[in-house]
């Protein structure tokens, strides 16, 4: 209280004012000339504190303002007359804080706005006069905000919009005036929102991305119909009611990953459509609505294609143009996929190529233009595989073929093969009929032919002169 009292009578701080964990503080009435601070203020960690009652004369911050950690905080008043602040606010883990109407003449922050963990703050109601720009908008942990419509005359964020974790939030149409590029959209755990309202003016997401996690109500992604780059990941995962990606037709391209994971009523995303680079990954995974896939325009991914545990899928014929494949490309768990049709346009998999545990898959028609895996291509557990005709382009293996306990399957015929860098592998196949090789070369490493009960002969290798670690038909 003392170093309080010194204060007094003070009507502008060129520097800091840190009210910081003074014990016996109710308010900062010494304060109450106060007109400019040219650092930041920061107040934090008061626990008596009521009100900021004493800083009503307060007209601008020059620096980062804090008002954080107040146990028995109600209000911002004392800030009334505030209209400007050269940096980022942070208003955080004040549990009784239930208004900040205070704060209606702010017109300016130059940083960043963080509201979060005020279990009782139910509006935003004080910040309609705030315009322009801030350089990021965090909104998170207020267990009862239920719109954001007070921030409607916010013009740009020029850095993220994270909005998470806030139960009773409903709507982001407050974010309408937005526009522009903002360097990421997170929307995470917001169970009663059920649209992206309020966003239609973005246009470009920048390096962190656009991630739509855990939203248990969200119904509609509409808003997004603006964004046609996104620079870092397109994620959207858990959200239990979002049937569509309606809303993201204009995206073309995305420079991190694309993951579609667990949104159990997601019967399609055709709004892809116009999708056609991803630099990382691209995985879609565990959406048992999801009955096919189509990526008609996507050329390139950078990293891995995995299409796993979709537990609807019936066809995945929406590839045709896909012309390079990073690190991986893996068909995995699928239960009820019958048919790979879509992979016509690629020649070389510069990583592996993965169809396993795929248990109605009947055919593979679909790599009619594949003539090289660079790395493993890896055919297991498929008990209703018949062929592998579809691979009949496939010229060079870079590490191991493998085919293992494909129950089905009555031939494999890979006419133009001519070299497998590593070893092969063919077993636990128990209707095979006919192996043909014909223009096989040479093997690197081992040969293995095991446990195909149903064997009708050995096989046709007529060309083969070299094998690594040879091992007979058994």
């Amino acid at each position: 209280m003392a170093e309080l009292a010194s204060l007094e009578g003070f009507t502008e701080l060129t520097g800091d004012l840190l009210l910081v964990d003074i014990e016996g503080a109710e308010d900062f009435e010494p304060l109450r000339c106060l007109q400019r601070v040219g650092g930041q203020l920061n107040i934090r960690l008061n626990g008596d504190l009521g009100s900021l009652r004493g800083l009503e004369q307060l007209r601008s911050v020059g620096g980062i303002v804090h008002v954080s950690d107040h146990p028995n905080l109600v209000s911002l008043d004392g800030l009334d007359r505030l209209e400007t602040i050269g940096n980022t606010v942070f208003i955080q883990n004040n549990p009784r804080l239930n208004s900040v109407f205070a704060l209606e003449s702010l017109s300016s922050v130059a940083g960043r706005l963080r509201i979060w963990n005020n279990d009782s703050l139910p509006s935003l109601g004080g910040l309609t006069g705030l315009t322009g720009q801030v350089t990021g908008l965090e909104i998170g942990n207020n267990a009862v905000l239920s719109d954001l419509d007070e921030l409607a005359g916010l013009g740009a964020v020029a850095g993220p919009i994270e909005i998470s974790d806030n139960p009773q939030l409903f709507s982001v149409a407050g974010l309408g005036g937005i526009t522009g590029s903002v360097s990421a959209v997170w929307m995470q755990r917001n169970p009663s929102l059920v649209s992206l309202q309020g966003l239609a003016g973005i246009s470009l997401v920048g390096g962190a991305g656009i991630r739509l996690e855990g939203n248990s109500g969200l119904l509609s992604i509409d808003d997004l119909q603006g964004v046609g780059t996104i620079q870092g990941n397109l994620w959207i995962e858990e959200n239990p009611a979002l049937s569509s990606l309606d809303g993201l037709s204009g995206v073309q391209t995305v420079g991190g990953s694309v993951v579609l994971r667990t949104n159990i009523t997601m019967s399609s995303a055709d709004s892809l459509s116009g999708l056609t680079d991803v630099n990382f990954w691209l995985i879609v995974e565990g959406n048992p609505a999801l009955t096919n896939l189509d990526f008609p325009a996507l050329e390139s991914v950078g990293g891995v294609v995995s299409v796993s545990f979709n537990s609807g899928l019936q066809t995945l014929s929406g590839f045709a143009n896909l012309e390079q494949v990073g690190d991986l490309l893996r068909v995995l768990g699928n239960a009820n996929l019958v048919s790979i049709n879509g992979f016509g346009g690629l020649d070389i998999a510069d990583g592996d190529v993965r169809i396993e545990n795929n248990g109605q898959l009947a055919t593979i028609n679909g790599f009619g233009s594949l003539q090289d895996v660079q790395g493993r291509l890896v055919v297991t557990n498929n008990p209703s595989l018949l062929h592998v005709d579809g691979l009949g382009s496939l010229a060079f293996v870079g590490d191991r073929l493998v085919f293992i306990n494909n129950a089905s399957m009555v031939r494999m015929r890979l006419p133009l093969l001519e070299v497998i860098a590593d070893g092969f592998q063919l077993r636990d196949s128990a209707s095979i009929q006919e192996i043909s090789m014909p223009n096989l070369e040479a093997v690197g490493d081992f040969f293995f032919l095991g446990n195909n009960a149903v064997q009708a002969n050995g096989g046709d290798y007529g060309a083969l002169v070299s094998v690594g670690a040879q091992t007979f038909p058994g």
